[in-house]
């Protein structure tokens, strides 16, 4: 437990925005090589600088209540929510920039074809993980945020168990079976869908 931590979230919970500043500060390089790591598995399907999906995941987690955060494994799983909301939005968002250029493309061609563009793999393993995401937080939310944790928060067993407050022996069996389940779901996903 890092205390120096734990008191910066305690005086930025009585609203000290100094507090807040330092703490950011204290955790910048852990949360730079989050958000580096999670850009890296995501390729060129979004186009975020590691600053810019840093960034945006912080001012996600200060629009809400310092209240809440209770201790350092709490705000990096804060994180990992905001990481992924970032990179899907980002997602979305390139995809929907994709389709207005496709549709404006149709309109000025004679072309009976549509346009021919692949279509990115970690794209669509990001949109499925996402959807199977979904799915799981209905079967048991516990497992979805600690797939949430893991993958896009980049936390150890350790730090889950304390973020969730069970035990090692939870995570890692929890852990192991998720994954089974949501490697099925994926695959699933993409035989239905036809990719």
């Amino acid at each position: 437990m890092d205390t120096e931590i734990e008191a910066l979230l305690a005086a930025w919970k009585c609203g000290s925005e100094k507090a807040r500043g330092k703490l950011v500060q204290k955790l910048y390089p852990e949360l730079i090589r989050l958000a580096s790591s999670r850009l890296r598995k995501f390729d060129n399907s979004v186009s975020l600088f590691t600053g810019d999906l840093l960034h945006e995941a912080l001012l996600k987690i200060f629009k809400g209540s310092p209240e809440n955060i209770s201790d350092k494994p709490h705000l990096m799983a804060l994180a990992a929510t905001a990481t992924r909301q970032v990179l899907l939005d980002e997602l979305r968002r390139k995809r929907r920039q994709k389709r207005n250029v496709n549709q404006q493309t149709l309109i000025s061609t004679n072309h009976d074809e549509a346009p021919q563009g692949a279509k990115g793999q970690m794209a669509l393993d990001l949109e499925a993980l996402h959807h199977a995401l979904i799915r799981l937080a209905a079967i048991d939310p516990e497992r979805a945020k600690m797939v949430e944790m893991r993958y896009f928060g980049g936390m150890t067993v350790e730090d889950i168990a304390a973020a969730l407050g069970v035990s090692i022996a939870t995570v890692k069996r929890k852990w192991a079976a998720t994954r089974m389940w949501l490697m099925e779901a994926i695959e699933n996903d993409s035989r239905l869908s036809g990719d």
